[in-house]
């Protein structure tokens, strides 16, 4: 989805406790020092911000939220194309246009286990827990990210290297992608 102009609604909070990484990669968005908008206020906002094409909600964890599938109604009669990003670990409501996964748990524990895109943030899972991903779950596509810590990715070759070893010696798809907006200066 990178270079698709897209309105992106974070929210705030994620009661996703991250047994297999230590440190958050969007800790911004755990604070819930944004503002607190009605879903009228949302709509009008992207309505600002974009007529048409693509929103994304992210989070935080979108999931948590009980308004989720209300604002997803509600943007959907406004003729938007919806995106949501969320981490799987529950039931995903609404009707979406693409399911971005990435995960905060094991394969097995994955609740949401189909979609467009699983993205893998690499904080060092060991090889065995990263082909499982593959084999317990059916999305169109597999990317394994590198982590970014303080400013910067913090094991890019690493992350690179093991996507080719996964595509080369595994026969597993696995494509490598970046937080672009980091890169930009985006929230």
């Amino acid at each position: 989805m990178a270079g698709k102009a897209t309105c992106f609604i974070r929210v705030a909070g994620c009661a996703v406790k991250c047994p297999i990484r230590d440190v958050c990669d969007e800790p911004g968005s755990l604070r819930f020092d944004g503002a607190d908008m009605s879903l009228e206020q949302i709509r009008k906002k992207v309505w600002c911000i974009i007529k048409n094409g693509w929103v994304c909600v992210t989070g935080g964890e979108p999931t948590d939220h009980q308004e989720l599938e209300e604002l997803t109604k509600m943007l959907r009669r406004q003729n938007y194309l919806l995106s949501l990003q969320t981490s799987g670990t529950k039931r995903v409501p609404g009707q979406w246009d693409w399911l971005a996964v990435s995960p905060k748990c094991k394969a097995d524990k994955l609740t949401q286990k189909f979609g467009n895109e699983l993205k893998l943030v690499y904080t060092g899972q060991s090889l065995t827990e990263i082909l499982e991903y593959y084999q317990q779950t059916k999305f169109w596509n597999y990317y394994l990210m590198p982590l970014w810590v303080d400013g910067k990715e913090k094991n890019l070759e690493e992350t690179r290297d093991l996507v080719i070893h996964l595509n080369t010696e595994c026969n597993q798809p696995w494509e490598l992608t970046l937080q672009y907006h980091k890169y930009y200066g985006l929230p």
